[in-house]
């Protein structure tokens, strides 16, 4: 869900005059191919280390992802263009 807010108001921002500043994905087409490849990853990582004995690791990874993708979503909400000082 956290990486679905942030996606989510990454094209909220864009809509709205905003720019992406991932270097990675400067290109808008390319916003969902890397952010399905980023949850896939970290959940396949995450069942390895639980696999592998590693819980707390597993968990920790687990989330890490969801606040990295929560703050985010934050930033992409709170730099919209024209939400500055009045």
């Amino acid at each position: 869900m956290a990486a679905a807010a942030d996606f989510g108001s990454t094209h909220f921002a864009l809509d709205r005059g905003g720019s992406e500043a991932n270097p990675l994905i400067r290109r808008r087409g390319l916003v969902a191919p890397v952010k399905v490849i980023s949850v896939y990853a970290v959940l396949r990582i995450e069942e390895r280390l639980r696999r592998s004995r590693h819980p707390g690791w597993a968990a920790f990874l687990r989330w890490s992802f969801v606040a990295l993708n929560l703050g985010l979503a934050t930033w992409n909400l709170a730099t919209l263009p024209g939400r500055g000082p009045t």
